[in-house]
């Protein structure tokens, strides 16, 4: 084969690695060749004998002896004002795998970070944000994580957040930078978000006739993929028809000028629209929102869902038709065949040569990779949003004692199992181990039960390699151990659900070399910090980073004041060195004293509350 021709240099300094949707590498081969590698390879495309490719298409086509062109890339010119930041307030704090992710994305118009959970890609992508310099970026992720990403943005950056609610596209708040979304400064109303009633609940409202003003200053904006879409109705015929009145908040968001747009656990983006809402759903539309937007990075550890085929829905939004049509895709890579009827694609193919074009573009790393960068434990919360709730698990009843209060943190967390299972889930798809903790029996049982129910319908979980152990205070200590001892030896995905009183000092969830759990979720709270704290180092190695602790809390509940309390005296806590210090903090640090301090509390949020 003769020498392909052509330099390449990119055609915007900012984008080394091309632009999104361009074939900047013409190719020129001998005569015929370039449409037959048009013809096989998604996203080529052959003029004459010039073959035009991306970067991700050299790998394979120098597999097949194609010569590479020689290939220049300039240095990214990053934003002074970014670059200054990255280096005083990012690097100075990064694990050191934490760096390679921000510039990673930084270089790239279209990237997948597809590190393990809990890795920092939140903080990383905003290192990556400001080393650009975009002046305004769509982070499109779950509801759940609208809160997540602007709580981070706050804390990093000291900027607000505007999040956008409902599809009739003018409900917005303003998250408070001040009070971090709490609606409290210490033990007063936050007198940044304080509304004219009086209230304060960690944001501020903005009014349908200023959302187009507060859109369009916003640099940072958050919306949620469900509300992309519009909503649709059957009429009498049961045809499916539109609701022109919640038209969702795609056409508003085309208005804006945006410059980054994050999609965060992209992989809710997998698989193909039906027929009958193809350019409706939540992937058609993130796909119309992201055409002229010049940079789109997608945030997920399990790129792959369940099949090779699910993967090309992403792609499509990344990178516009740089893997060809989504039948192109199948028949290459998830080994399309015809069942007489129509295409099936269940498999794979041509694996390496995808996994090639999938390298330039996609960071992928081992939690064993990370591991020994990544701090020995870090605490998150994440918060849930209560107004789908029952009205009165918000009222601050009956909490003067610790009982009491028990019961209420009870009432939250019966409403947590969703969220707890959907996370301990996610990480298992990743390969990981969970331990998710609660309070009660019956609500470890359940747990249980639906982790199981929910694994069996998960196309990511491998259903061969995933286990679930089960251990409460009925169990014997003997049983409780080989339960533990399991976990530590299983090296598939699995989730160990325990009650806290049942894992004593004695037992291990954790083995050498980072053997066990890699997270720990509470779906229950408690009162005293010895015992969360306890029951959080099972699972600690010494000397093996990367365990994760998730507290999951309901907003404007009693969740929000223990979790407020009781954090900050876990902490000073592990500071504690001698038996004589342990036990004057447990003088200080009565549980009554908390309970009456929490029931003092609620009551001045709801009195604020009603103005």
């Amino acid at each position: 084969m003769s020498k392909a021709a052509g330099v390449y240099s990119p055609a915007d300094p900012a984008f080394p690695f091309g632009m999104r949707g361009a074939r900047p590498i013409a190719l020129a081969l001998p005569t015929g060749q370039a449409a037959s590698f048009a013809a096989s390879l998604p996203g080529a495309m052959a003029r004459g004998d010039n073959l035009h490719v991306g970067l991700d298409l050299l790998p394979p086509l120098m597999r097949f002896g194609v010569p590479p062109p020689d290939v220049r890339f300039a240095p990214v010119p990053y934003a002074p004002e970014g670059l200054r930041w990255y280096a005083e307030q990012f690097q100075p704090i990064a694990r050191p795998h934490q760096p390679a992710m921000a510039e990673w994305l930084a270089q790239r118009s279209f990237a997948i970070n597809a590190d393990p959970m809990r890795s920092g890609k939140t903080f990383s992508t905003l290192a990556a944000v400001q080393l650009v310099g975009a002046r305004q970026v769509l982070v499109v992720c779950p509801a759940i994580a609208k809160g997540v990403w602007a709580r981070e943005i706050a804390r990093w950056l000291g900027e607000p957040s505007l999040l956008l609610d409902g599809r009739r596209g003018d409900e917005a708040r303003l998250f408070c930078v001040r009070c971090h979304g709490t609606g409290r400064e210490g033990e007063r109303r936050c007198s940044g978000c304080r509304a004219r009633n009086g209230s304060t609940y960690g944001y501020t409202l903005i009014s349908p006739a200023e959302i187009d003003a507060a859109l369009s200053v916003a640099r940072f904006i958050i919306v949620n993929y469900d509300l992309l879409t519009p909503q649709t109705e059957y009429d009498g015929a049961g045809k499916r028809g539109l609701r022109h009145d919640l038209p969702g908040w795609v056409d508003r968001l085309l208005r804006q000028h945006m410059e980054i747009i994050i999609a965060d656990e992209a992989h809710l983006l997998r698989g193909r629209t039906e027929k009958g809402r193809r350019g409706l759903s939540r992937r058609d539309r993130l796909r119309t929102l992201a055409k002229p937007v010049p940079r789109v990075w997608a945030l997920t550890g399990t790129p792959i869902y369940g099949r090779t085929a699910d993967l090309y829905g992403l792609l499509d939004v990344l990178h516009p038709w740089g893997f060809g049509s989504g039948h192109d895709f199948d028949l290459r890579y998830a080994a399309a065949t015809h069942n007489g009827f129509g295409w099936e694609a269940k498999g794979s193919s041509n694996e390496e040569e995808l996994r090639l074009r999938l390298a330039t573009f996609m960071l992928k790393r081992t939690r064993s990779e990370i591991a020994p960068g990544m701090a020995p434990k870090t605490r998150h919360v994440v918060h849930l949003d209560p107004d789908k709730l029952p009205v009165d698990v918000a009222k601050p009843q009956g909490l003067r004692d610790v009982g009491q209060l028990h019961a209420a943190l009870r009432r939250t967390a019966e409403i947590k199992e969703g969220s707890v299972v959907e996370a301990a889930l996610d990480a298992c798809a990743e390969g990981e181990r969970v331990v998710i903790f609660t309070y009660l029996r019956a609500a470890a049982e359940s747990m249980a039960a639906a982790v199981t129910k929910r694994a069996a319908q998960d196309a990511r979980i491998d259903k061969e390699a995933f286990r679930v152990w089960h251990v409460d205070g009925s169990a014997s200590h003997e049983l409780r151990g080989a339960q533990a001892r399991a976990l530590c030896a299983h090296s598939g995905p699995g989730v160990f659900v325990a009650t806290m009183d049942s894992i004593p000092v004695a037992i291990a969830l954790a083995g050498p070399g980072g053997a066990g759990a890699s997270q720990v979720l509470f779906a229950d709270l408690h009162v005293e910090p010895a015992t969360l704290l306890q029951a959080e180092d099972r699972a600690l190695v010494h000397g093996v980073g990367g365990l994760t602790v998730t507290y999951f809390v309901v907003d404007r509940t009693v969740d929000e004041h223990v979790v407020a309390l009781v954090l900050p005296k876990m902490a000073q806590l592990e500071v504690v060195t001698t038996d004589e210090e342990a036990a004057a903090f447990r003088t200080a640090f009565q549980p009554e004293v908390l309970a009456a301090t929490v029931w003092e509390r609620m009551l001045g949020a709801a009195e604020q509350a009603t103005g």
